[in-house]
């Protein structure tokens, strides 16, 4: 159901309510007026002093009533139906998207707004987690990436960084790995092989920013990224090799 249908719906259903609301008036009206045609039978004197201040007591509070109920009930649909509404727009939002893109050959290319759709705060729908921009579906997870869980700051987000400081607050939860060692530039490599070799973990795509582009196409900061992880790895491998004089001299003089 898109906005615009779910727009005239409220629109119909508003005015059923204020037709409702006008054949309640209408029918406290005329029983009114049957007490009016009922007080014809008696003298002028006793329509006064019989109709004076108790029509107004027994026909015009009816009415006030029977409207107030009418318009508190018509507030009270409306609420929720603008409630509804949003949901729905929100569902909308991310149902739409994911069947568009089906059509990119099962590789999703997920941007930062649509990812915070897929953070585990809708039932049914996948738990997404990023690093490096490599995006998995995480739901069988659930226990730990899912609302209010530990690792939920991962969910919906690219959190690189906060796999090697342990930051899992929104300041420490992001993609910017500037000042990271190399050590810590290898752990976030071997976190990213984790889930690619995990098989209750899918793969479901990219996520366009800091690592890839609108085409799904590595940036140069990953580029860049790649060639240090593949450095340290040999240096560290290097210095396995070494004895251990020659790995302090190593050390001493910055290779």
């Amino acid at each position: 159901m898109t906005s615009l249908t779910h727009i005239d719906f409220l629109g119909s259903f508003a005015g059923f309510l204020l037709k409702l609301r006008k054949e309640v008036f209408d029918e406290v009206s005329e029983g009114g007026s049957r007490r009016r045609h009922g007080g014809r039978r008696q003298d002028e004197k006793e329509m006064r002093n019989n109709l004076g201040r108790n029509r107004n007591e027994y026909v015009e509070t009816p009415r006030k009533n029977a409207a107030n109920a009418v318009i508190a009930l018509l507030v009270l649909v409306l609420s929720g139906l603008v409630v509804g509404i949003q949901f729905f727009q929100f569902e909308d939002k991310a149902n739409v998207w994911l069947e568009q893109q089906k059509e990119n050959s099962g590789e999703f290319l997920f941007t930062k707004d649509i990812l915070r759709d897929f953070d585990g705060s809708v039932e049914g729908r996948p738990i997404v987690v990023c690093i490096l921009g490599s995006c998995f579906n995480v739901s069988a997870g659930e226990r730990f990436y899912g609302k209010g869980k530990h690792y939920s700051c991962f969910a919906g987000n690219d959190g690189s960084r906060a796999y090697v400081t342990g930051k899992f607050d929104q300041d420490g939860c992001i993609d910017d790995l500037e000042g990271l060692n190399p050590g810590q530039l290898i752990t976030i490599d071997g976190w990213l092989k984790f889930y690619h070799n995990q098989t209750k973990y899918k793969y479901m795509g990219k996520l366009v920013g800091r690592y890839y582009d609108t085409n799904g196409e590595e940036k140069e900061e990953l580029k860049t990224f790649r060639k240090l992880v593949a450095q340290a790895r040999h240096d560290e491998i290097f210095m396995k090799k070494l004895p251990g004089a020659s790995k302090r001299s190593f050390l001493a003089h910055g290779r």
